[in-house]
């Protein structure tokens, strides 16, 4: 990350090298020959040029002596621009330091987004939910190569920064301050505990989701700060052992592939989120399709009551958990948020 600031502070300078010349050169013309604004504009860009114009008006001495430093001083301003553009065309920077700019400006708009730290298989299954459900996503991730191989730079809601996501200038930089969560699926375990710590530092009311690989990990992360601690090995035991004593009722619950607009969701939906006209009505006046089921609530104790009765009153800080295919929950959460 240090190395793309370095980037861009060179080429900014040689942006701005190149300003200071032009502005030199009409300020000797319009002091040293009295030239007016234009005419010194002009004089100024034939002589940077080099394209052997006639002056404007005949120079006096003065005027040949500066106009001939001047000169020179382009000579070693050409020099350093030209080396900047060239290193960075041919080392095809010069593209990701524009990218890098615009998500800057892009992130610095970004509220309530979700922060993701890694784009390997977990980071990217957990960015292409995201993303289903419309959220605004940050990725960071040290190997832009995997990011590239997913044409993932061209999803609108979805900004990616290279580097590295244990350094604290980086994390303010995604706007960590205004995330409303942070999903860390590093690899190594140690890293992912000093994330969670400076993410919690950041930002103390964000929400926290850690990847373990070491179950000894789990209490770290907990300590840390992390909300939820996944340990994508142990869940993938289970699903594995869950096809084999459940083999019908896992394909029940993964009717479809992951693209399928028939695959099954599980939701909650948070009754805070809802219009507050919704607040303390009953579940039957949401008008819940009936192909999605209403699976349970939990009330503002925490207490869950699976199957609840549809004469149930909501409290604002309740949840209702739905069950239903890609499809309808869609079309449910548009009626329901219009």
């Amino acid at each position: 990350m240090q190395m793309k600031h370095q980037n861009i502070t060179t080429v900014l300078t040689a942006f701005g090298i190149f300003i200071l010349s032009i502005v030199i050169g009409m300020l000797g013309y319009s002091l040293i020959e009295h030239f007016n604004f234009v005419d010194a504009f002009y004089m100024t860009i034939i002589t940077i040029g080099a394209v052997g114009f006639s002056e404007v008006h005949q120079l006096s001495e003065v005027g040949k002596i500066f106009t001939s430093f001047y000169i020179i001083f382009n000579l070693g301003v050409y020099a350093f621009v030209l080396f900047v553009i060239t290193t960075h065309v041919f080392q095809g920077e010069l593209g990701n330091l524009f990218n890098n700019l615009l998500n800057r400006k892009k992130m610095s708009k970004m509220e309530n987004h979700i922060i993701v730290c890694g784009y390997g298989r977990n980071g990217l299954k957990a960015t292409n939910e995201l993303l289903k459900n419309n959220y605004q996503i940050v990725v960071i991730e040290r190997n832009a190569a995997l990011f590239k191989e997913k044409n993932a730079e061209k999803l609108p809601n979805l900004v990616f920064i290279e580097g590295d996501a244990t350094q604290d200038e980086l994390l303010t930089e995604t706007g960590i301050q205004r995330a409303s969560a942070i999903l860390i699926t590093l690899p190594n375990d140690s890293e992912n505990v000093f994330i969670t710590l400076t993410a919690r530092e950041l930002n103390s009311g964000i929400e926290i989701v850690a990847r373990a690989s070491d179950p000894n990990s789990e209490k770290k992360l907990k300590r840390a700060g992390a909300d939820f601690v996944v340990m994508p090995e142990f869940i993938g035991g289970v699903h594995m052992a869950r096809l084999v004593t459940n083999p019908e009722m896992m394909s029940f619950m993964n009717m479809g592939d992951e693209d399928n607009s028939s695959r099954l969701r599980l939701e909650e939906i948070m009754v805070d989120k809802l219009p507050k006209h919704y607040y303390h009505k009953s579940i039957a006046e949401l008008h819940i399709d009936k192909k999605i089921l209403i699976v349970g609530y939990r009330d503002e104790d925490e207490n869950f009551t699976f199957n609840p009765e549809h004469s149930l009153k909501m409290n604002p800080k309740g949840i209702v958990f739905l069950l239903g295919t890609h499809d309808t929950m869609e079309v449910f959460r548009k009626k329901i948020y219009l």
